[in-house]
């Protein structure tokens, strides 16, 4: 697991799968990130080869989730903006400083997997329910196995706060035991984005193309 220098956030601009957007739409977000008082932008995968680097987002952190079939060239061939960083190996693990409400400075980290890690050899894990819920990409499946997921990290690094995820092309958000799982949902297909506050559950959804964008969320604490 790659772990991730600390950067100092404001929010987070949560945005994933830009296949099969126009050039001029990174201006778009580059525009929403700054009138939401974000500077780090989190990208959970399937950016085309082409928006890598855009100097659009020249005024933010940008951390990018690699997936060979949309990025076409191997990792060390890219050659990033200072700015830009790439997340690779299975799964990624951010560090990051923000000012709590006490005015203190405090840790906030976030996983990030573009379909949170998992592979077919830990779907035999999983009930056969389950398993075909996950063939289908059925985000039902992680009502299911939410423990499992939150364990799959938890183990590797107890503080984690968040995992971000995409592939789905569906808005999602499942709050269990303080830990929230989000995915912003599709860019490509509503300009679909979210944004995250550190600290206490504060992440909000926006769809630039519909009025009131539907969630697919629980939003409830799931008790122990």
């Amino acid at each position: 697991m790659k772990t991730m220098e600390k950067t100092k956030v404001t929010r987070f601009l949560l945005i994933s799968d830009t296949h099969d957007c126009p050039d001029e739409d990174f201006y778009e977000i580059a525009e929403i990130g700054k009138v939401k008082g974000c500077n780090v932008i989190i990208h959970a995968g399937d950016i085309l080869d082409k928006h890598i680097g855009h100097p659009a987002l020249k005024d933010f952190q940008v951390y990018f989730y690699y997936v060979p079939l949309f990025n076409k060239r191997l990792p060390s061939q890219y050659k990033l903006p200072d700015n830009w960083h790439l997340l690779k190996g299975g799964d990624s693990v951010l560090h990051f400083n923000y000012n709590g409400y006490d005015g203190q400075p405090k840790e906030y980290c976030i996983y990030v997997s573009h379909n949170l890690g998992f592979s077919m050899f830990d779907l035999r894990y999983l009930k056969a329910k389950v398993r075909r819920l996950f063939k289908k990409e059925k985000d039902s499946l992680l009502y299911e196995v939410a423990d499992l997921i939150l364990n799959r990290f938890k183990k590797v690094h107890k503080w984690i706060n968040a995992a971000v995820f995409g592939h789905s092309h569906r808005g999602f958000l499942l709050c269990a035991k303080g830990d929230k799982l989000i995915n912003p949902s599709a860019w490509f297909r509503k300009k679909c984005f979210a944004i995250l506050k550190p600290g206490p559950l504060d992440v909000h959804y926006y769809s630039l193309t519909e009025n009131e964008f539907r969630v697919i969320s629980d939003l409830k604490m799931l008790k122990d």
